[in-house]
């Protein structure tokens, strides 16, 4: 307990000490000082966090880049991923969630129904 009533006595006598030695308008200058130092680091920190960090970027597929790999003649079934039971024989929404199927592969589709 009377090591920390120390501490503080002689962070605040540091403290008096220097504002003693200095002018009032050297003490208000190293004041402003001081904060322009501490909001140009922040202001740079959060610059180069924009700047460099990284946003995965959020391609929406189309189907013109899907590449399936389709088991010979059998037509694509597609699913919600929410509701599985949902399935039609082409791309659209589900009519539950209104989330966008996905193509199923042939052996998850045979599996369901078998």
């Amino acid at each position: 307990m009377m090591s920390q009533e120390t501490n503080i006595k002689t962070k605040k006598s540091i403290l008096k000490t220097v504002r003693e030695a200095l002018t009032p308008l050297q003490y208000i200058l190293l004041l402003v000082c001081g904060t322009a130092l501490l909001l140009t680091v922040f202001l740079l920190g959060i610059f180069g966090y924009w700047l460099f960090a990284e946003v995965p970027q959020t391609e929406k597929p189309t189907t013109a880049n899907h590449q399936h790999e389709h088991g010979g003649d059998k037509a694509q079934i597609w699913s919600c991923s929410m509701h599985p039971q949902i399935q039609k024989n082409g791309p659209g929404k589900c009519p539950i969630c209104a989330m966008d199927l996905i193509p199923v592969k042939a052996r998850q589709c045979e599996r369901q129904q078998g």
